[in-house]
């Protein structure tokens, strides 16, 4: 059986860490109002997405429709 874990999310940056907060959690569909209200507070915990990254996100869903193409599973 596997185990769960459940990070916390930063609420402040912390300099010994350095911890961000990746800028694809704020684009799922559900997001956690704690990381929420901690982005509206903080938002330099943020990271920006890295140049492959922006250019995966704004091809995604051509990427994924041609998957689909190819597998002969197209899905409207």
């Amino acid at each position: 059986m596997a185990h769960t874990v459940t990070r916390q999310i930063p609420t402040d940056f912390n300099e010994a860490t350095r911890e961000t907060i990746h800028a694809s959690v704020l684009e799922q569909d559900k997001v956690n109002p704690l990381l929420s209200s901690v982005v509206a507070k903080h938002p330099g915990l943020v990271t920006k997405l890295m140049p492959l990254e922006e250019e995966l996100k704004v091809n995604w869903p051509r990427l994924l429709n041609a998957g689909k193409e190819i597998s002969g599973h197209v899905h409207l």
